[in-house]
């Protein structure tokens, strides 16, 4: 279960590189790929679940 959670944790992460890296381009580049409201969420969504489920998951004792 805990390698499970660990590669979800790196798929929010990865996800929020790559929209944020993308997003940055396209303002560079002066495309509009999204609206303002979906920029918003799909920008901070992935950050504050990471940094939440990082926060309040009680952390094992264990060593993996």
């Amino acid at each position: 279960m805990a390698f499970l959670i660990y590669h979800l944790k790196l798929y929010v992460l990865s996800l929020f590189v790559t929209i944020t890296f993308k997003t940055i381009f396209d303002f560079i580049r002066g495309d509009e790929l999204f609206n303002s409201q979906a920029l918003s969420f799909i920008l901070w969504f992935p950050i504050l679940f990471t940094i939440g489920y990082t926060l309040f998951t009680p952390r094992s004792k264990k060593t993996y």
